[in-house]
């Protein structure tokens, strides 16, 4: 069942409040086992009790059979001929295996077994309690005579054994059986019901649970015979439409607090039980956060969502305790979270001036961070954009220095600004005197234009040359 209300301005879906839907005719009477109005059974079978198929209206066949409480189609064997697991012969009959899923509860947080269907068919069928009166007798039938033995194979898995091979037989052991909770019913016997148009009152209960608790999508709330029913969400619904029930949307990266109210059937539960929530990507692995009870009643936590893959999570909130009379309760709630792809981080800019070694800014000089190389102007200075934040090295040459790097961490959204001053390298010049050649090593100025100095060089080395030669020849006349 999927019901919701409308915003008339948006079309947009509203989560929550109350909505009033109108019948066919007024409810007269909803115990499961004396109710034989089809409008009766549209709350009593459509939203407080499940089965483990459900039927498409437009092919009321075996082929229209849909799994819903189940993990796929029933598996039949028919024709079924032999002995059941309890030695009862069987000829000619069928036998039908069920595997249940593993996140059902009824509403009182109890967690539904392949046991409560079991005792389901054997309530409603050993004793003759399901279905109307006939012929005013007091007597009453029941709905699958042909129901000889049944097995829980597990857990969850169960087999159904039927000494008929009919297909009408076969829908009602699937779709045709209210499913009651065997850890309440099995306190009462169906005598407890004769006559009882309204078993929504406080003397049908055992410690204080309602008898007619489901795995629908809605609970009990008040019955006025002849007037109104009104029903309550049942948060812990295994179908709950998560698309529906959404928790605000978060980016990688960031904390997503979440809070939550936990009942059973409208009651908090206590505050001793053990709450956690869970979210998980297409059955991936659970990202998990520990729920604490506050103040206001509601549990809390976070998830932190670095890390996460972005996607549509669904979260899954377990509390688990017991109550006085020592059964164990497992209340669950499902929700959507939708975590998105966290924006990339700003770009940063870097400003690199390039001075001598006495604060001259030197043109031409090549500045390197990453791929880029930019060469300076005038002022000594490049300006770099677009750079990813973190840290950089800056590596810088030029013509007559010797190079240089440093490493820059770099923010983003800002410019950050560096210097780099480098060292000139050495210029090797001769002179001659006496007997001998001096060689001395000294820098150039800073900032100087060598041109001149190179020069001048040659010209010094030119007329040492001319003077040798003339020395040599006159040493010769």
């Amino acid at each position: 069942m999927n019901l919701h209300r409308f915003d008339p301005n948006t079309g947009s879906p509203i989560t929550g409040g109350t909505a009033v839907v109108n019948m066919h005719e007024v409810p007269d009477d909803y115990n499961v086992y004396f109710a034989d109005s089809v409008y009766d059974f549209d709350v009593l079978n459509s939203i407080i009790y499940d089965t483990p198929v459900v039927i498409y209206p437009n092919n009321p066949t075996p082929g229209g059979l849909q799994p819903w409480m189940t993990t796929g189609q029933p598996t039949v064997t028919a024709p079924f001929n032999g002995k059941t697991p309890h030695g009862y012969n069987v000829v000619n009959g069928q036998k039908i295996h069920l595997d249940f899923l593993q996140n059902i509860t009824f509403a009182d947080n109890v967690q539904f077994t392949a046991n409560d269907y079991n005792f389901s068919l054997w309530y409603s069928n050993a004793n003759g309690a399901y279905g109307p009166y006939v012929s005013n007798t007091g007597n009453y039938v029941g709905v699958l005579p042909s129901l000889t033995d049944s097995q829980v194979t597990s857990k969850f898995g169960m087999d159904i054994y039927l000494n008929t091979t009919s297909s009408v037989a076969y829908l009602v052991a699937v779709i045709g059986i209210p499913i009651v909770p065997e850890h309440l019913w099995s306190h009462v016997g169906t005598a407890a019901f004769n006559g009882d148009v309204n078993p929504i009152d406080s003397t049908n209960n055992v410690n204080g649970q309602l008898l007619l608790t489901g795995t629908g999508p809605f609970y009990w709330s008040k019955f006025v015979q002849g007037s109104y029913v009104s029903l309550l969400r049942f948060p812990g619904y295994f179908k709950t439409n998560i698309h529906a029930w959404q928790l605000p949307q978060v980016q990688v990266g960031n904390a997503e607090p979440v809070t939550f109210a936990i009942t059973q059937t409208g009651t908090p539960i206590p505050s001793s039980a053990s709450a956690t929530a869970k979210a998980t990507l297409n059955g991936g692995s659970a990202h998990s956060t520990q729920l604490t009870l506050g103040s206001n009643g509601n549990w809390t936590g976070s998830f932190s969502t670095t890390g996460w893959t972005p996607g549509f999570y669904e979260v899954t909130v377990n509390a688990t305790y017991t109550d006085s009379s020592g059964q164990a309760h497992e209340a669950l709630q499902f929700y959507g979270l939708n975590v998105l792809q966290a924006p990339p981080p700003a770009q940063s800019n870097l400003q690199v001036t390039v001075t001598s070694g006495q604060g001259t800014p030197i043109s031409g000089a090549s500045v390197t961070v990453g791929s880029q190389t930019l060469t300076t102007g005038a002022n000594g200075q490049v300006l770099f954009q677009g750079l990813q934040p973190g840290t950089v090295t800056v590596s810088v040459t030029a013509s007559g220095f010797n190079p240089a790097s440093t490493s820059v961490t770099l923010t983003g959204g800002q410019t950050s600004t560096t210097s780099i001053s480098l060292s000139p390298t050495s210029v090797t010049t001769s002179t001659s005197g006496g007997g001998g050649t001096t060689t001395t090593s000294a820098p150039p100025p800073a900032g100087a234009d060598y041109t001149y100095y190179y020069v001048g060089a040659a010209v010094v080395i030119i007329l040492l040359i001319i003077g040798v030669v003339a020395y040599s020849r006159r040493g010769k006349t």
